[in-house]
């Protein structure tokens, strides 16, 4: 079979594109012809197609399309309108529009016209929509997906390939001193909720006798630079700056080394698709204290603990 899977921008690190690759790699595995397309690749390993040049070759002769779906894209419905290939809508959810009110106008808008956007993929016919949770499944229903041509399939993820990596040993040589590290796993986004986060860890160094910090792996978003300024005010607030660390985004290999000295993994995240930073802890026997939103529940199941309406003093015991 010919497939085309594409994704609007592929980049490291990114949970929707590594979903996608590895559906890519594990199709060709199985012997289809498979393209993996996108409109830009930032920092990936796979072998990627510009859509415009490759999907012709691989879906107008009756192949197979699987468009994942995650952010607004302008030109979604013109590769979904055809109907001489079949094709499938492969759904990670939309962050809501709320989470950026009075940060970011364009973050709003983006998220908006990509919410929209789902219902407007939805009146063109899929053989089959997947969607990445049980939680982003009722969505899909809701907002007009048939029923008997959905599923849900939680994404692909890299957890082997990360329990089979050395740590990186100048990260093991900083914060592997026997100290009690709260991790945290995320872009730095309004709906990641990290202020809560910041307020729990200051409420915990208040109880806590050992040293302790706060790892808060994940890029910063230049369109997000009020957000991001606001966090950095609160560590200064609650005097916090030698023990809060915002590390940015990281090799695989820094990665795992967090994973290894974290003591626990800490999500105070108020909209989920799935989160794969869940997934990964759990792999790497690192204990896990979330706030139980969106998809979180069902992702973590019985793994970790999941405070309701939990206050952060209460997070932080």
């Amino acid at each position: 079979m010919r497939v085309a899977v594409f994704v609007p921008t592929l980049s490291y690190g990114d949970a929707i594109s590594g979903d996608a690759m590895a559906m890519a790699s594990l199709l060709g595995d199985r012997g289809h012809h498979c393209w993996l397309t996108a409109t830009a690749a930032n920092h990936v390993e796979a072998t990627v197609y510009p859509y415009r040049e490759a999907l012709p070759d691989a879906i107008e002769r009756g192949g197979l399309l699987i468009y994942h779906h995650g952010i607004y894209f302008p030109e979604a419905e013109e590769l979904v309108q055809p109907t001489s290939y079949r094709k499938i809508l492969r759904y990670h959810n939309v962050t809501p529009p709320e989470h950026f009110h009075s940060i970011s106008a364009a973050h709003v808008r983006l998220t908006t016209t990509g919410r929209r956007q789902t219902q407007d993929l939805l009146r063109h016919r899929f053989d089959f929509c997947l969607a990445n949770s049980d939680y982003s499944l009722r969505e899909l229903l809701a907002a007009g997906a048939p029923a008997d041509r959905c599923l849900a399939v939680p994404p692909f993820h890299q957890t082997e390939r990360l329990a089979s990596l050395a740590p990186d040993p100048g990260v093991l040589k900083r914060f592997g001193n026997g100290q009690s590290n709260w991790l945290c796993v995320g872009r730095l986004s309004p709906h990641k909720n990290h202020g809560f986060l910041l307020q729990a860890f200051a409420a915990f160094k208040e109880q806590a006798a050992r040293h302790s910090c706060l790892l808060i792996v994940g890029s910063e978003d230049p369109g997000l630079q009020r957000y991001n300024r606001e966090l950095h005010r609160q560590v200064a607030a609650y005097g916090l700056e030698e023990y809060v660390h915002f590390v940015g985004k990281v090799s695989e290999a820094e990665l795992r080394a967090y994973y290894q000295v974290a003591s626990v993994l800490v999500s105070a995240s108020l909209h989920e698709g799935f989160c794969v930073p869940l997934v990964e802890a759990m792999a790497l026997g690192v204990p896990i204290v979330a706030l139980p939103y969106a998809a979180v529940p069902e992702t973590v199941g019985e793994a970790g603990v999941l405070p309701v309406n939990a206050r952060p003093a209460f997070f932080a015991q």
